[in-house]
């Protein structure tokens, strides 16, 4: 119900400004700027073939016109009855069948109103000097049956504005696995683990300061009994590969000990107080545990 209202009154307000602006524009003092319209020469009724608008100061200037009466042709349709006739854009119709034109609307009556077939005279304004030209009006498209008698108008509308460039949407992947990460940390990963250790990923400062590249594993515990432990991993030593690949990611580590058989062997790449070490770890059975602060495997 409240939406049916809504577009009764729309339809009211865009009503009222189509019939009433030519009014509207009549009314106001000479000294200020006339309203601007548009209207389209087709539809119900006869047919022309140009499109009109108002006369501003603008237009009397530039044309030498003594007044704002008339209406200003502001293109011409080809192979309509104006062309044919030889209107051309900038006269001004000042006559039309020996009435004289007072502004776009009226003479957009006019010429609905003209019989289809007729010929009719037109006098304009061109280069400062008055000329009459015939022309023979043909059928217009029957938009009256729709919109009634509201002058057939073509709005001139403003340039739109270019739509700025939508900025790049960020890489999917690495969002969609610190998505996982967080969910390794927050719910369940492998502890005691297949190797039996605790590690924070390194970034940024903390990771120039061990002079590694970002997403080096900084080993933070070792599990004694562990896989790890007796492969001689200790805690502060950064893991910076394995099986020879370098690490961006803790999760390329996880996956190397997802994918490998239970007694197999991972090499890992170590630095330990500045130097590469290499250690040779083999893998036990996997056991799920509730995570602690940081992930282990």
């Amino acid at each position: 119900m409240v939406r049916s209202a809504f577009w009764r009154m729309g339809a009211s307000v865009l009503a009222a400004a189509l019939l009433g602006a030519p009014a509207v524009a009549r009314a106001q003092d000479d000294d200020r700027e006339p309203l601007r319209r548009a209207f389209r020469m087709a539809g119900g009724g006869s047919h022309l073939g140009v499109n009109l608008s108002d006369l501003d100061r603008e237009d009397r200037t530039r044309l030498k016109l003594s007044d704002a009466r008339g209406a200003l042709v502001k293109n011409v349709q080809p192979d309509t009855p104006a062309a044919k006739a030889g209107l051309k854009a900038d006269d001004v119709i000042v006559r039309f069948d020996g009435e004289a034109v007072r502004s776009a609307a009226q003479l957009s009556r006019l010429v609905r109103e003209t019989p289809a077939g007729q010929s009719v005279t037109i006098d304009v304004s061109r280069g400062g000097a008055i000329e009459r030209l015939t022309a023979t009006l043909d059928e217009g498209h029957g938009f009256d049956r729709f919109l009634g008698d509201v002058g057939d108008m073509h709005f001139d509308m403003p340039p739109i504005p270019p739509v700025p460039p939508i900025p790049p949407v960020p890489p999917i992947e690495p969002l969609m696995r610190e998505g996982m990460d967080r969910i390794q940390r927050d719910f369940f990963v492998p502890r005691p683990g297949r190797l039996g250790i605790r590690y924070q990923e390194l970034s940024g400062q903390l990771a120039r300061h061990f002079k590694v590249a970002d997403g080096s594993l900084l080993v933070s515990d070792v599990d004694e009994d562990s896989p790890a432990g007796k492969a001689g991993l200790k805690a502060g030593d950064v893991i910076v590969q394995v099986n020879g690949h370098a690490l961006s990611h803790g999760q390329e580590l996880r996956e190397e000990i997802a994918k490998a058989e239970p007694g197999s062997q991972l090499t890992l790449g170590v630095q330990r107080e500045g130097k590469p070490v290499e250690l040779k770890v083999t893998l036990a059975e996997r056991a799920l545990a509730r995570a602690r602060k940081q992930p282990s495997i």
